[in-house]
């Protein structure tokens, strides 16, 4: 594999956003989202029946952790098959993301919607999967890929709204697509390649 048939991925809450060299593309992450928030729900209320009759409440919340594991496998499986057929013979390049030390910085709300990500999951099965695509998995250190400009290098203090604007250069561009060209380009300046 020559490094550059490279694709680049940023990973989001509700979708994967990737940059090829030539365009970008979204797959999205929805469906497993709205599966973790589903049966997290469940777990829940099975949980408090679980207070009040301990027996019953234990056999339940096993069938229904059980279940859950075994969805969100075969979801994130057929994911990771899907990227593969898109992208056979590439490096797929991905951010090393801390999903701990997210949590120290997150609030409720976000803490919550963290866990129901599953990035590492994914990765893992991509990488699991890449030798039977002729493939390679990547990861690259996230620091600021949403922040800095890709054109001039130029990076933002401030948190990032839905849309990257270069205060030196100008170069505006989607937050997501942004942070992907930004892991594309991190990827060849390991082999000192320019875009």
């Amino acid at each position: 594999i020559t490094p550059i048939q490279v694709v680049a991925f940023d990973s989001n809450l509700f979708s994967l956003d990737g940059y090829d060299g030539e365009k970008f593309v979204t797959i999205s992450l929805k469906q497993l989202y709205t599966l973790k928030f589903t049966m997290q729900r469940k777990r829940s209320r099975v949980q408090f029946l679980a207070s009040k009759k301990f027996r019953v409440g234990r056999r339940l919340l096993n069938k229904y952790s059980h279940r859950e594991r075994n969805r969100v496998n075969d979801l994130v499986h057929k994911l990771a098959n899907l990227v593969l057929d898109l992208y056979h013979h590439h490096v797929l390049v991905f951010e090393r993301l801390n999903k701990q030390g997210m949590f120290e910085n997150a609030g409720d709300s976000l803490s919550r919607k963290l866990s129901r990500t599953v990035w590492r999951k994914l990765v893992s099965a991509l990488r699991y999967k890449a030798s039977l695509y002729n493939c390679k998995v990547v990861e690259v250190n996230p620091h600021f890929t949403s922040r800095s400009c890709p054109k001039c290098g130029w990076v933002d203090s401030r948190r990032v709204g839905k849309t990257f604007t270069c205060e030196k250069c100008r170069f505006t561009l989607d937050r997501q697509f942004n942070a992907s060209l930004n892991i594309f380009k991190r990827y060849l300046k390991r082999f000192n390649l320019k875009m």
